[in-house]
């Protein structure tokens, strides 16, 4: 099995407070599911809510006291009952495979129906689950249908569209939404971040914790953001054929995920344009773009803005659907 073993020194959750109180529940009455699906953006929070559960459930106790052996072996990820799938590597480019393969998804059956080392509960991570292959899902289905005693598996995927219907409906849903900008930026700051970055962050973090986090502390992500900025601006400036190309060349050398978050972004910039429209400009999330952003704003009617979000919204739903992402974008090079 692709098994990552890293540490996991459980942070805070930042928001999804009703997913954390549900998790909760189940813990304090034991009334475990076999299988819960979690769903949200990339950087949402998914991996940080179920790396948070699974070491209150090895623990026995809610929340984790982080002391005892099996909480200090989930930490240094070493746990025996702990097994994470992930996609793999490509021996060829180093890159990771399209796919979590079927051969994975059956050493994992060989993993489930092994007893735990610790006598409690054996937890299974699927990282990324809506990039099962269709056999690999299909296996899967397997020991979602026979589930064994003490095992819990949790799906980690950005849309429950992505996965097939007979796996949903196997799993318990618990869907991540984005978070509040003023909650973001109160928990930045209680993790020492400076108050200006924080602000910054979290306005351009669109609601995904993680994201904020990034931005708040890796000068890369930074830099990275505000090229894609330029970008956008470049993009929204040429003519068809330009944005044609664009979308040809972007698609090419992003996946799935990234067309979804360059959607996004693109939303979040037409929404600035529109509160410079309405002088606004306090509320901006891309603060340091508001120049080249003000001289877009007299390209666009408020009614166009309000039509192309909408139209992104859709692009968005789309992409996570698996409708092509390149054709996506070429529909969307039309209306702008």
């Amino acid at each position: 099995m692709s098994e990552t073993q890293v540490e996991h020194q459980t942070l805070p959750i930042i928001g999804h407070q009703a997913a954390t109180a549900f998790f909760s529940r189940v813990l304090s009455h034991d009334q475990l599911s076999h299988a819960y699906l979690i769903t949200g953006p990339q950087h949402i929070g998914k991996t940080t809510l179920a790396t948070q559960f699974a070491q209150a459930l090895l623990c026995g106790k809610n929340p984790a006291c982080g002391m005892c052996i099996p909480c200090r072996q989930f930490i240094q990820g070493i746990h025996p009952d702990v097994s994470w799938v992930n996609r793999e590597q490509s021996e060829a480019t180093d890159a990771l495979k399209k796919n979590i393969s079927i051969e994975q998804i059956r050493q994992l059956q060989s993993r489930a129906y092994l007893s735990s080392f610790g006598g409690t509960y054996k937890v299974i991570i699927i990282t990324e689950a809506h990039t099962l292959s269709l056999e690999a899902a299909n296996a899967l289905l397997k020991t979602l249908e026979e589930p064994t005693a003490k095992t819990v598996l949790l799906l980690l995927a950005t849309h429950e569209k992505l996965l097939p219907a007979t796996v949903v409906s196997r799993c318990q849903l618990i869907r991540l939404q984005p978070v509040a900008d003023q909650h973001i930026y109160e928990q930045l700051m209680a993790r020492g971040i400076e108050r200006k970055k924080a602000r910054q962050a979290a306005a351009a973090s669109y609601g995904l914790p993680g994201r904020a986090i990034t931005l708040a502390t890796d000068v890369d992500v930074a830099t990275a953001l505000r090229q894609q900025v330029r970008d956008f601006i470049t993009f929204v400036q040429q003519d068809l054929p330009g944005r044609f190309a664009f979308a040809t060349s972007f698609t090419a050398d992003v996946d799935r995920e990234g067309v979804i978050t360059q959607l996004r972004l693109w939303k979040a910039l037409l929404r600035d344009i529109a509160l410079i429209q309405h002088g606004s400009m306090s509320y901006l999330a891309h603060q340091f773009a508001s120049h080249e952003l003000e001289q877009l704003a007299g390209r666009y009617q408020a009614a166009q803005l309000y039509t192309l979000i909408e139209r992104l919204q859709q692009a968005e739903a789309d992409v996570a659907a698996n409708v092509t992402p390149r054709l996506v974008l070429e529909q969307m090079a039309l209306h702008f």
